[in-house]
């Protein structure tokens, strides 16, 4: 390297190490990278998120079905972020309660029962009084110095057209129970679905389409296919129905309201499993200190043998 090349290159390192240009782009570029660190650092701030404090209610969970007596369970409500173990589930349940059905002239109390549904849970069960179409059903429950009431009427049954049986594609005996309704035109109607297997399922379950209205189908005849609604660890197969099987199929006609109360409860209790979820106070009809809801079933049965 010769002597002019070297006194070139200590004049560039004098240059780069007093330009006060260098000088204020490395500032610049130190700012610059401390400022991201705190950005990083403030992503990953721990924060604390304190439940606000919820006060107890009165749940109160009431029907009358067509035919059948009046059934009332009432519990106290608990924050939504609380544990809750099976051996506490009873000590929620609220047995000091007065229950009484009123429908025109007629009347009667509603004392705590084994409940064939929930069987070490005890509910309110009616004795005399039955769901009868067109008739007004008044629920009135006193309680700590509370009274709470809540009115339904018994809406028209509305028949099933026909049941059928199809099966899964690729399997041969896993299959749905298809419902077919036809809707009455000028008017809204509001629905609720159960399946009963005959020697298998003791009480009446929920199937997967279990509540809906006729916003898409009003005035026309439609149909549905139904499975069982399985539990969370129940095998993929245990939703279908099976060749062999006998199900009744039980239909309900609700009241506006009342398909609004459930319809509300269902979409909270979907909402339980998702801590992301945005949580609502159901809508309820009750009048009175609690949540929950008191309603009319108009049901009707009908039976499919699958061969």
């Amino acid at each position: 390297m010769t002597t002019e090349n070297l006194e070139r290159g200590r004049e560039a390192c004098h240059y780069y190490r007093s330009s006060p240009h260098s000088a204020g782009l490395a500032v610049f570029r130190l700012v610059l990278g401390i400022s991201v660190l705190v950005l990083l650092a403030s992503c990953f701030r721990d924060v604390d998120l304190l439940p606000l404090p919820e006060e107890e209610k009165l749940v109160i969970e009431g029907s009358i079905e067509t035919g059948q007596t009046a059934r009332v369970l009432i519990t106290r409500s608990v924050p939504i972020f609380d544990r809750i173990y099976s051996t506490e589930l009873l000590n929620l349940v609220v047995t000091n309660a007065e229950v009484h059905l009123h429908c025109g002239d007629q009347q009667e109390q509603l004392f705590l029962v084994k409940d064939e549904i929930l069987p070490k849970i005890p509910v309110y069960r009616g004795s005399r009084l039955k769901g009868e179409v067109g008739k007004i059903y008044t629920l009135e429950v006193k309680i700590d110095n509370q009274a709470i009431t809540a009115t339904d009427t018994m809406a028209k049954a509305i028949y099933m057209e026909k049941l059928w049986f199809s099966l899964e594609p690729g399997e041969d005996s896993l299959g749905y129970v298809n419902l077919s309704i036809a809707d009455p035109p000028a008017e809204n109607n509001y629905y609720r679905i159960w399946a009963k297997r005959v020697g298998q399922d003791s009480i009446f379950q929920e199937v997967n389409q279990d509540i809906l209205n006729d916003f898409y189908f009003n005035g026309t005849s439609f149909s549905i296919p139904l499975m069982r609604k399985a539990g969370l660890l129940s095998r993929p197969d245990t939703s279908f129905f099976r060749r062999g099987e006998t199900v009744v199929i039980k239909l309900a006609h609700l009241s506006p309201t009342f398909y609004e109360v459930i319809n509300n409860a269902k979409y909270e209790a979907s909402n339980m499993i998702n801590p992301f979820a945005i949580h609502f106070e159901a809508f309820s009809n009750l009048e009175g200190e609690a949540i929950g809801g008191w309603g009319c079933y108009s049901t009707v049965l009908d039976t499919l043998v699958i061969e």
